[in-house]
């Protein structure tokens, strides 16, 4: 005998009811539905019809119910209301436990606001050469879990950083939605726009996952077209850098590196060390604009890709472009005057320089960032150009 509460327990679909119907007539099972009271044959005609008019009955409501829902939901993205699945960093509610069991409450406000800063800080990591699974690993630790409430992995951290409600944008059925939001966004538009763009880079792909060894990966620029430079392995797989876009100007990654640091490391030991330090106040305004600043770059990395692919005409490029390239500016200047804020580490030291040479992989990518821009020329004179003659330091 089949057992079920009610007849929808069957299937809410008639194909499914006549198919099970066939087969217990034909293994001779009865079925007893609880909330009828009664018992039915299968192979009785009689039980049989009654048992598919509830399937039809079943199939009718949950399809009303189904087209309740997506009324709802579409209602609900066009008056600009956030999705309804719980998301890291925005107002939710969870299950708590209480004296009468499982109760589900609002997420307190400070969570929400510590959240919303973590957030804000994964951005800024992504776009400083942090791995995913470094900064997974960083969450944990400090007793962040995900809206789920499970622990972190490079897969969950991707999965915030993709979210477009994190910049105040709705989706409908993969289709953006042009309207006016009713959330407070945690970054801007192009910080998010630039995180999923280099998220979907396949170069960044196959290094995450791993520690990261090398500086200018995602830093230094090539000389050629102005793009930012990857980490790949060279024809003789020696690791080197080359340009993101094109391939330009293939350099030795270690050699590059080694005189970039000895370089920075000597700046750091001049007298005007205490000059270059000063200025260490709006520290949040800072980093508001390097992630912003680090945004533009990725879009103006991305308009070669565009144009290569016919999406926009060499006339778009150029007007793109020449706008990005201004918003930039005016960024770096704001950040002239608020001072370096990645540089607050080599205070209170003897030797900055070496302070510097003994820091992590992020700090040293992060000082020189503030304090120059990297170029790799186009080496002319070959495997005989010095590091002088290929590599350009501008200091900001």
């Amino acid at each position: 005998m089949l057992i079920i509460w009610e007849s929808s327990r069957g299937s809410r679909r008639v194909g499914e009811w006549v198919l099970l119907c066939d087969l217990l007539e034909e293994q001779g099972v009865l079925v007893r539905v609880t909330t009828h009271g009664r018992t039915y044959d299968p192979s009785n005609p009689r039980d049989r019809r009654s048992l598919l008019e509830d399937a039809v009955d079943s199939e009718y409501e949950s399809g009303k119910m189904s087209g309740r829902i997506a009324r709802s939901a579409k209602a609900a993205a066009y008056e600009g209301k956030p999705p309804s699945r719980s998301a890291f960093g925005h107002p939710r509610r969870h299950w708590v436990e209480t004296p009468l069991g499982k109760e589900r409450h609002a997420v307190p406000n400070e969570q929400i606001e510590a959240e919303r800063a973590a957030v804000q800080r994964l951005y800024e990591g992504l776009f400083a050469g942090r791995t995913l699974g470094r900064m997974a690993h960083e969450l944990n630790e400090e007793g962040f879990r995900t809206a789920r409430g499970n622990t972190w992995t490079r897969t969950s951290v991707r999965s915030v950083l993709r979210n477009p409600r994190n910049a105040g944008v709705r989706f409908y059925k993969g289709e953006r939605l042009d309207i006016a939001t009713q959330w407070d966004p945690i970054v801007s538009e192009e910080t998010w726009q630039a995180a999923t763009q280099l998220l979907a880079d396949p170069g960044r792909r196959a290094q995450d996952g791993t520690a990261r060894r090398w500086i200018g990966g995602n830093l230094f620029v090539c000389g050629q077209c102005g793009a930012r430079v990857k980490s790949d392995y060279m024809p003789n797989r020696v690791r080197g850098y080359r340009c993101r876009l094109t391939g330009h100007n293939s350099r030795r990654a270690d050699k590059v590196d080694a005189y970039v640091l000895t370089t920075v490391a000597a700046r750091l030991r001049r007298d005007d060390i205490i000059e270059l330090l000063a200025g260490q106040e709006n520290k949040q305004r800072a980093a508001e604009l390097r992630t912003t600043a680090a945004g533009l770059r990725q879009r103006l990395d991305g308009l070669g890709v565009d144009y290569a692919q016919g999406l926009l005409t060499a006339g778009q490029v150029q007007t793109a472009t020449q706008a990005l390239t201004s918003r930039l500016n005016a960024i770096n200047d704001e950040l002239a005057r608020l001072g370096r804020d990645e540089l607050a580490y080599l205070s209170g030291t003897d030797d900055p320089g070496q302070r510097f040479l003994d820091s992590d992989l992020d700090l040293k990518r992060g000082t020189i960032d503030a304090l120059c821009t990297v170029t790799l020329l186009p080496n002319k004179r070959g495997p005989w150009a010095t590091m002088e003659e290929s590599v350009q330091i501008d200091w900001k």
